[in-house]
């Protein structure tokens, strides 16, 4: 009995050493391991959400390309615009995190289609600029759909607004809501216009069909011709060759030789086989090719490459042609989104070419994709017409109309989303809203929300700037090599 006695207070203290020990490990384990992006929230103050928010995000290019994440920190501390801009990560995470109360009351404003649907994924104000359509017409739409994906339409309309107020503010507006109320206007306006007979599919801005600020930057870059603008990037003469400067850089031979061949194989074939146009032997050779640099800001750092064509000049210079190849990832909306199995989304590039072609209005010809291995890029062209508004040369009226202009592209990228050849959707979208309190309360309710998180930007930059410099010198030591 004592031998058995002894054996069983053996046994405890054992069980209660193991106990002791695995205890300490947790604790240990807890205190010095990173938390997850699904647990972070609960044990990181805001200044270590922003900051892994951002690292978590470019942790490739921190890895690969730590000197244009140095570059991408400078960039996003220069105000509080370019901190929203370059922070698409944030601001899904806070959208889709419950304790923040960025999404109550939206049913009431909403139905399931349009909580399923394409959207563009950072859709803010400077995402909307001029290029050549399909036609040659030029045109005022939205530009950039690199982080489509299928979520809620709430959450462009909320990124929309919130980069309207920021935007108003840093440009010295005084009352950011009456470009808010622009916006929103421009955008029911033309909902209404789709849910009387309009052809959401068939719609696109032009001069003809716009007013003050857009029709007038449309009549002016009709004037803009193709030499003048080659003579940015290129040699003028025969044997048309790229500049060299601090934006374009030479590549190796072995790097621009692949590119080449997976130009040749997959973008030219692919553009080609899609065109109803017949191109003239040489059109597609390829003059040289060179490394775009400085582009972008939540981008920067993904590979982007110019690529000098011949065009209807191949062997001149006057009708050359720029065509940029950019390098896509995973939607930023997927990190907090739930995932899709759309068939378009196979590969990045070609997400974002499904985005482009059913948000925008008559895609311009040049745009393909090219895929090398886990690479995946989107190809189209730089035009001579391609314009960004520049906020701080327009004055409160010229804003306003961007704005109004914006509200009505929005819709019709709603509207074709949801459906391209019918304005049922539209109708009912419209019923709901009135059986929720009518338009007025529709846009105070997303208003409010814009209101109550541009807030949180502005706390969440001056946050960022107080840690800037450390963590740029945190990762200067990569860059210098």
């Amino acid at each position: 009995m004592e031998g058995k006695s002894t054996f069983m207070n053996i046994n405890k203290r054992l069980f209660i050493t193991t106990l002791i020990i695995i205890s300490f490990v947790i604790i240990f384990t807890s205190v010095l391991m990173p938390p997850s992006r699904a647990n972070a929230k609960n044990t990181q103050s805001r200044e270590e959400i922003i900051i892994n928010e951002l690292l978590a995000r470019d942790s490739e290019i921190i890895k690969k390309e730590p000197a244009a994440f140095v570059e991408k920190l400078n960039k996003i501390g220069a105000s509080v615009f370019s901190f929203y801009r370059g922070t698409a990560a944030l601001f899904y995470r806070d959208m889709f995190e419950p304790a923040m109360n960025l999404s109550s009351g939206d049913k009431g404003f909403t139905m399931p289609e349009f909580e399923k649907c394409h959207i563009n994924g950072d859709l803010h104000i400077a995402n909307f600029g001029f290029s050549i359509d399909s036609e040659g017409r030029i045109q005022f739409d939205a530009n950039d759909f690199d982080e489509s994906y299928i979520s809620s339409y709430s959450l462009d309309l909320k990124r929309l607004l919130i980069s309207i107020l920021l935007m108003a503010k840093e440009e010295g507006i005084k009352d950011g809501q009456n470009l808010a109320d622009a916006f929103l206007n421009g955008f029911i306006e033309k909902i209404k216009d789709f849910k009387n007979g309009e052809n959401a599919g068939e719609y696109i801005v032009t001069a003809q069909n716009s007013k003050g600020y857009v029709s007038n930057t449309i009549e002016s870059l009709k004037g803009k011709d193709r030499p003048n603008f080659l003579k940015k990037f290129t040699q003028m003469k025969r044997g048309n060759r790229f500049l060299e400067n601090d934006e374009l850089r030479r590549l190796p031979a072995e790097t621009a030789a692949k590119i080449k061949d997976l130009f040749t194989a997959q973008y030219a074939a692919g553009v080609i086989k899609k065109s109803s146009r017949k191109y003239e032997d040489g059109f597609f050779k390829i003059l040289d090719v060179c490394e775009k640099l400085r582009s972008g800001t939540g981008s920067l750092g993904l590979k982007r490459y110019y690529i000098l064509i011949g065009g209807d000049s191949p062997e001149g210079y006057e009708k050359n042609l720029i065509i940029e190849m950019k390098q896509q990832r995973d939607s930023v909306v997927s990190a907090y989104a739930p995932k899709q199995g759309d068939p378009a989304f196979t590969t990045n590039a070609g997400r974002v070419l499904a985005g482009t072609y059913l948000m925008c209005s008559n895609v311009s010809a040049f745009i393909g994709t090219i895929e090398d291995g886990k690479d995946s890029y989107l190809l189209r062209e730089i035009s001579p017409q391609k314009y960004s508004p520049r906020f701080n040369k327009m004055g409160p009226s010229g804003l306003e109309n961007l704005c109004e202009t914006s509200g009505k592209i929005y819709a019709k990228m709603l509207i074709k989303c949801i459906n391209q050849n019918s304005s049922l959707k539209a109708a009912k979208f419209l019923l709901k809203i009135k059986n929720n309190g009518g338009t007025d309360s529709f846009k105070q309710h997303f208003k409010d929300i814009a209101v109550k998180y541009a807030l949180i930007v502005e706390n969440d930059f001056n946050l960022y700037s107080k840690n800037k410099a450390a963590l740029i010198k945190r990762f200067e030591a990569g860059a210098a090599r």
